[in-house]
């Protein structure tokens, strides 16, 4: 998974539903594609890095699910 799991948790009947544990993982991390203005500030005052270009495709994410579901 990219950057590892990012989120564990046991349902608590609310946004989560009970009798299951919720795991999840975002592609927010350095050298990932975001759409935020406040990110893009911060790349222009990096002037040595090159960060948040990574567009992931829908084919990537699914391979990166497959992989996941591996390692469970």
């Amino acid at each position: 998974m990219h950057g590892g799991l990012t989120f564990g948790k046991v349902g608590d009947g609310n946004r989560f539903e009970k009798g299951y544990y919720w795991i999840g993982w975002d592609y927010a991390h350095a050298g990932d594609f975001s759409g935020y203005n406040l990110l893009l500030e911060l790349k222009e005052s990096l002037d040595s890095h090159e960060l948040h270009n990574k567009k992931w495709t829908t084919e990537e994410l699914i391979e990166e699910v497959k992989k996941a579901i591996e390692q469970l």
